[in-house]
């Protein structure tokens, strides 16, 4: 499990899917599933998207980035997907986040 939380961690732009982090730790799809989230709380796909999105801030804060660049850079295929989940997560959307920042 600790190699799949590394292997999201490190590579978080990385396309995933649930059968390559299974076979990565060595289990089924299915026990994989179960045991991730028992050690994490989350089910994968929720891990991966918390880690993009504290990387997608992370850009924000530190480069001069277009949100759109942002959104790809971090593995989104989609802007309207990346600015939904982040303003979810954030409470804010990527744009007014990185205008915030730039104002401070």
């Amino acid at each position: 499990m600790e190699r799949a939380v590394q292997a999201i961690r490190q590579h978080p732009c990385q396309p995933a899917s649930l059968a390559r982090m299974a076979q990565d730790a060595g289990l089924s799809p299915f026990h994989f599933l179960r045991v991730f989230r028992s050690v994490t709380g989350i089910p994968p796909g929720e891990f991966l998207a918390a880690v993009r999105i504290q990387e997608a801030k992370r850009l924000l804060l530190t480069t001069r980035l277009r949100v759109t660049d942002v959104c790809f850079e971090v593995g989104y295929s989609s802007l309207g997907t990346f600015s939904a989940r982040f303003g979810r997560e954030v409470g804010v959307p990527p744009s007014r986040f990185q205008e915030r920042v730039e104002d401070a």
